[in-house]
This record gives structure tokens, C-alpha cells and sequence, in this order.
């Protein structure tokens, strides 16, 4: 015996809207974690291990990533995606994905990228417990010139 659910809209009890599908079957789900920020200003000196100082968001669904801490808590138990980017003119970068005040995986292992102005870059997915914190750090053990704007930025997003 075959079922089919016709619905548009899921909500929860309250009301909610949880997901909605259109007439194409494309799922939307408006309240599903996500956050892109950025460290607005120009170009910057950054200390020597220290958390990446990203101040302003261009997405940040649900406001889990905090601009004033520079880290994102997770709301719920599940599998997230991480990504950082950011242009740097060291010869030597290291940036690690931190977890709740802990380094949990680089996601930078440069040696020797020149003096000159060139892209890092690194992803990962990892699974998160409830109220956990993720944050981007600096681990190089002395100040690292670094782009502003554009040119850097963390983002995440919860898959499921």
C-alpha cells in the first residue's frame, strides 16, 4: 500500500513554519541555521593566537554567530558545514577550527605562501552537540598581516 502526503507547509504546534514546499517540490526551510560574516576594515595586523575578529554578518539566520565573541553556537545536536576564507601576505599560516574553547581541526596548514598578497582557504563538516561553540583562530605564534573585507570570511551552515 502506497501513502502520499500532500501538504505545502510543515509547522510545529505553535504555528511555525517549518519547511514549505512549492509547486516546482523545491523545499524551503527558513529557520535552518546558517551564517556568512566577515571582518569589516581594511587590511590588519592579528595577533599571535587569537580568535579571528569577524564583526559583521551578511547572513546569520537565527543570530548564532555572536559579533561581538566571534563564535557561533550551535541551537541543536546535528552535522554542520564550516568554511573559511581569507587573504593573508605570510609565509606561514595557521588557522585552526576551534570547539567549544578547544582546537578540534586546521583548516589552514600553510608553509611558505610568500610575502606577497595570496588566498587561504579551508572546509570541513563536523558533528555538533547542543549549545557547543565553533570559532576560527589564529594559531601562529606571532601577529599576522591580514586582509579586510571581502577578502576573508567564515561560514556555516547546519545540514541535518
Amino acid at each position: 500500500m502506497t501513502s502520499i502526503l500532500k501538504v505545502d507547509s510543515i509547522q510545529n504546534a505553535a504555528g511555525t513554519a517549518a519547511m514549505t514546499i512549492d509547486s516546482s517540490g523545491r523545499i524551503l526551510q527558513p529557520n535552518k541555521p546558517a551564517f556568512n560574516v566577515f571582518y569589516s576594515g581594511g587590511s590588519f595586523e592579528m595577533a599571535a593566537n587569537t580568535i579571528f575578529p569577524l564583526n559583521t554578518a551578511r547572513v546569520n539566520v537565527g543570530s548564532y554567530f555572536n559579533l561581538s565573541t566571534y563564535k557561533f553556537t550551535a541551537p541543536v545536536s546535528g552535522t554542520y558545514f564550516f568554511s573559511f576564507r581569507s587573504m593573508t601576505n605570510e609565509q606561514n599560516t595557521r588557522i585552526i577550527l576551534y570547539i567549544n574553547g578547544s582546537s578540534a581541526e586546521y583548516l589552514v596548514y600553510e608553509d611558505g605562501g610568500g610575502t606577497d598578497w595570496h588566498p587561504t582557504h579551508g572546509d570541513t563538516i563536523r558533528t555538533l552537540s547542543a549549545n557547543d561553540t565553533v570559532n576560527i583562530f589564529n594559531a601562529t605564534s606571532y601577529s599576522a598581516t591580514m586582509h579586510g573585507n571581502e577578502y576573508n570570511a567564515f561560514c556555516g551552515h547546519l545540514i541535518g
